[in-house]
């Protein structure tokens, strides 16, 4: 249900709590690279190349001079560069950075004041470079999104737990876009990507009861485009049915539907209804006036 001038930005119906957008994790590489990171970090990862290479640490604020940082490493030439990341795990521009000799070099960080936390560096030997990065992995490598799991294959995969619940194929439309049984997304065009009907009609795959709507391509939340739909009078909403050959099948299941919405209307909310009735509502929109993630599960209990 919506109101005048809402916008709605449709998330996922869903029967698992299980968001492939949510993981994260250390950088990893092929060959002989060596994961650097924690498990909660998905920018911690430096590749630790064969010695003569690259050199690898770590310091803290009272390892400066006067926010001078000297590292003495085993490079064995005076030519390198260096990347220095903070306790954010963000990279860190050096004011300057002097080669001394084959086994010492200084960087000046004092534009930065006191530090906090653990910083890292890493010197890298002049016409050396670190491997492109295919795969963002946790520590234990069983959870991981990976964008070249076979060489040149143009597909994105999502893993939990050593299982794939989500890949994403060239070109990717509804039928290219693969989940597992755990994470089935039961709605077509649920990011209102599609309009052809017209962009003052309802989207592919929806339908409106009274009011109006059109897309939308400034206020959206994600993706390119947004709904907005204005309710004119009395209880009016945007909706999708589920085709009956799926619903049939429901009964028992536990489903979880999820939709952005930005309203000043502190009386919206999303709601699953069944055909006998039986229906469940989300808490209301705050009417703040910005995006909210409305939840609503239900337990559907088909037509009896």
């Amino acid at each position: 249900m919506a109101d005048r001038h809402t916008r709605v930005r449709s998330k996922q119906l869903k029967d698992s709590d299980v968001r492939p957008e949510d993981l994260q994790g250390g950088i990893a590489s092929p060959g002989n690279s060596k994961y650097y990171g924690t498990n909660d970090s998905g920018t911690t990862g430096f590749y630790d190349l064969p010695a003569s290479t690259a050199f690898l640490g770590s310091f803290v604020d009272g390892d400066l001079s006067s926010g001078i940082l000297t590292i003495t490493h085993n490079l064995g030439t005076q030519y390198v560069s260096v990347v220095i990341v903070d306790d954010n795990d963000k990279l860190v521009m050096p004011d300057d950075v002097i080669m001394t000799s084959t086994t010492v070099v200084t960087v000046d960080l004092s534009s930065y004041g006191t530090l906090t936390g653990t910083w890292r560096y890493l010197v890298l030997k002049s016409g050396a470079s670190l491997t492109a990065p295919t795969k963002i992995q946790d520590a234990d490598g069983d959870t991981s999104v990976d964008c070249e799991q076979n060489t040149d294959e143009d597909k994105i995969r999502f893993k939990i737990a050593g299982s794939e619940v989500l890949r994403f194929e060239d070109g990717a439309v509804a039928g290219n876009i693969f989940r597992n049984t755990g994470v089935q997304n039961l709605l077509l065009n649920g990011s209102f990507e599609y309009w052809y009907a017209g962009t003052s009609s309802a989207p592919d795959g929806w339908a409106i009861s009274g009011g109006t709507i059109a897309r939308e391509s400034t206020n959206i939340h994600r993706g390119s485009y947004s709904a907005k739909f204005t309710s004119t009078s009395g209880v009016q909403n945007l909706r999708q049915i589920v085709p009956n050959l799926i619903y049939s099948q429901l009964t028992g299941k536990v489903f979880t539907f999820s939709a952005y919405v930005k309203t000043s209307n502190s009386g919206i909310h999303i709601q699953i209804m069944e055909n006998n009735g039986s229906q469940t509502n989300s808490s209301n929109h705050s009417g703040s006036g910005n995006w909210e993630l409305l939840t609503v599960t239900h337990t559907v209990q088909g037509d009896g």
